[in-house]
């Protein structure tokens, strides 16, 4: 039997228990009259125009990591491309600058989407895709609606509470991303769930960390209250330009954390196949270097966001090209037969 997200890091400890995301999961399946009626004007799209759209999508928000799959065979590809559109789609519903209202319209034309696709109705989306690459691997809906649920908590809650819940948030989108990707892969062994889980979540809040650079107000509500309220951080009083030292020793704790899910997560390449690991290798490498820039110049944190500079995109893609991807610390130590 699969693991899901819940049974591997526990219900116990959601912001809002799983019961509670199954009645608002069903709740929320049926959108007003005006968003039918506007899907009804929408054009349907085949199955390869929706992997396009997938792709297209991965291309415009993920265009950095797309090197990592050039060594994939196109089918894999695209395949990949399909789950990463989905996480994006729920991931557009963190962005706090929609506005609550439209964020919620968009929750359940995702839902509705989803649930067109899932009957086999007419498609007018990338879930086209989704559904086609979920069904010919296998891979349990579930980790959908996991993903739909980290959604849900971006668009409920006036702001993140704890550590926990920034967890269960990487978990849920991250960590359920990651859980479908190594379905596409060939895989080895034995227990890569809880791998899985927490490279997505690493990766996930790498993610969120880099949003909060630069934005006030996305840190007044994902850097968890908790924490602020244990520094004696007054967020109206920080100075973007010059953070006290309260705000740069909350910074590094949140760094520290996520270092611990990487050293963990890291090793999930031991239990993939050749192509599995490069584009593994390559994919936490860019993201470890991103959370390497927060760590190194913790006092820029809110003036410079970790983007990578074109020297280093460039880096990354020939050592990829060949064969020498992986250069980051939290990954094993490549295997002779692999070099």
């Amino acid at each position: 039997m699969r693991a899901t997200t819940d049974n591997l890091l526990g219900s116990s400890k959601l912001l809002i228990p799983m019961a509670t995301y199954q009645t608002l999961n069903q709740s929320h399946l049926v959108m007003s009259t005006e968003n039918e009626e506007k899907k009804r004007q929408l054009p349907t799209v085949t199955l390869e125009e929706s992997y396009q759209l997938c792709r297209a999508s991965v291309r415009r928000h993920l265009g950095q990591y797309l090197f990592a799959m050039s060594n994939l065979p196109f089918d894999e590809q695209r395949h990949l491309h399909a789950v990463l559109a989905f996480m994006l789609r729920c991931q557009q519903l963190s962005d706090i600058n929609l506005g609550r209202a439209a964020r919620m319209e968009l929750l359940e034309e995702t839902r509705e989407d989803l649930r067109n696709n899932l009957m086999d109705e007419e498609s007018t989306s990338e879930f086209r895709a989704l559904v086609d690459t979920f069904r010919k691997f296998e891979i349990p809906q579930q980790y959908i609606h996991d993903m739909v649920s980290a959604a849900d908590m971006c668009v409920r809650l006036e702001r993140f509470e704890t550590f926990d819940h920034w967890l269960q948030f990487g978990c849920r989108l991250g960590g359920s991303t990651m859980l479908a990707t190594t379905q596409v892969f060939d895989t080895r062994g034995n227990n890569i769930e809880s791998t899985a889980i927490q490279c997505g979540q690493a990766i996930q809040l790498t993610y969120l960390l880099g949003t909060i650079c630069c934005d006030l107000r996305r840190l007044e509500f994902f850097m968890p209250a908790r924490d602020i309220e244990e520094y004696s951080i007054d967020l109206d009083r920080i100075i973007p330009s010059n953070p006290d030292e309260s705000v740069i020793r909350l910074i590094q704790m949140q760094v520290s954390r996520i270092e611990s899910l990487f050293r963990e997560g890291g090793k999930i390449v031991n239990h993939l196949a050749l192509d599995g690991q490069r584009v593994m290798r390559s994919v936490i490498s860019v993201s470890w270097n991103q959370l390497m820039k927060i760590k190194q110049e913790p006092r820029h944190f809110l003036t410079q966001k970790p983007e990578l500079s074109n020297w280093e995109r460039l880096q990354f893609r020939a050592k990829h090209l060949l064969g020498l991807e992986g250069g980051a610390e939290v990954l094993p130590v490549k295997s002779d037969e692999h070099h």
